[in-house]
């Protein structure tokens, strides 16, 4: 997509956004949107993801989102229905932007900051939400938000992987393996803000993440005045 798009498509996305938080309904926008957009501004994103953790009412908030999002847009298309998942695809001229609204029973780290009235997720929280979806899909935009978010921010990978842990269960063999082995090359099938990172640059700085986790220590990758997670 081009830059001139994805402009359009963040205008769509701030439409959407502004339904969601006009209602107090508890939820917050995290994911890539939300470290991209709010934070790092590295990459462009495509799609929405909000979170709660208010299960009980989980339905009835989407179903009032829904309402008012078709105030706004036709169609607005209801792909996935299930009880504590949903998504909606919402449609202005050509474009399309997926909205996946997520009731989350796993422990959030840190509370979501109020953004000009968009309450956003935390890095730290997005962070480890992120070691876990590199284990769980193939995504190569998961591997592109570790990298940026490690390079911008000191923290103790064993702090983070502790928080990870208490999602969801997995291996820190299974994770270094996964870093260590990743392409870098396919990196650059992303779209950024500006230039595409250097593959090689970006497989010394893959495989030094893998080692800071394998080794348990602190994250080497962010200098000596990045701001602290």
């Amino acid at each position: 997509m081009a830059p001139d798009k994805y402009e359009q498509l963040y205008a769509l996305q701030d439409a959407v956004m502004h339904a969601v938080f006009s209602r107090q309904l508890g939820f917050y926008l995290t994911g890539g949107t939300a470290l991209s957009r709010f934070y790092l501004h590295h990459r462009y994103s495509d799609d929405l993801d909000f979170f709660t953790h208010e299960i009980n009412s989980f339905g009835d908030a989407v179903r009032t989102v829904r309402s008012d999002l078709e105030k706004l847009f036709t169609p607005v298309i209801a792909d996935v229905d299930a009880r504590e998942f949903k998504r909606f695809t919402v449609q202005e001229a050509d474009l399309l932007l997926k909205v996946d609204f997520v009731a989350d029973r796993a422990p959030r780290v840190g509370v979501p900051e109020n953004r000009d009235g968009r309450y956003v997720d935390t890095v730290r929280n997005i962070l480890s939400n992120k070691v876990g979806a590199v284990l769980s899909r193939d995504e190569i935009r998961d591997v592109a938000d570790l990298l940026q978010i490690s390079r911008s921010y000191r923290f103790s990978w064993t702090a983070v992987l502790r928080e990870a842990l208490e999602k969801q269960q997995f291996e820190r063999e299974e994770l270094v393996y996964r870093l260590s082995t990743f392409p870098a090359r396919s990196l650059r099938d992303l779209p950024y803000c500006g230039a595409a990172p250097d593959v090689q640059d970006a497989e010394t700085r893959i495989l030094t993440i893998a080692r800071d986790i394998e080794s348990g220590r602190d994250n080497s990758l962010a200098g000596a005045h990045a701001p602290e997670l």
